[in-house]
């Protein structure tokens, strides 16, 4: 079942542009610290709202504007697992900020440049 479903189509709009605003910042911060590249998959409802690229490590990265759950924190760590990568959960909300880290399937205590 769609969890929009009965929403206000005005609201799902300024969501997404919540979101999209909130990547963008994120984007920023990879960049500033670094990040050769950093792609933006715009409109995903996959794990990955972000992918970037350092010299020495790939991030994958999930953008919330929300406080995660623990079914945000799960999905994160679980898709961790199967990539080598770097995995960041990422809340902000105007100048809040908290990050997870993830690798391997477990929490990672390095933390993700500029976050």
């Amino acid at each position: 079942k769609d969890r929009r479903q009965g929403q206000d189509p005005v609201e799902r709009v300024t969501q997404y542009a919540s979101g999209a605003r909130q990547e963008r910042r994120v984007r920023k911060l990879l960049e500033s610290a670094g990040a050769y590249l950093v792609t933006r998959s715009a409109g995903s409802k996959g794990l990955a709202d972000l992918i970037a690229l350092f010299d020495y490590a790939t991030i994958a990265v999930q953008v919330k504007n929300h406080k995660p759950s623990q079914r945000d924190h799960d999905a994160v760590q679980k898709a961790s697992k199967h990539t080598d990568a770097r995995w960041a959960l990422v809340y902000m909300n105007g100048s809040e900020k908290q990050t997870w880290c993830y690798r391997g399937g477990k929490a990672h205590k390095v933390p993700v440049p500029g976050l």
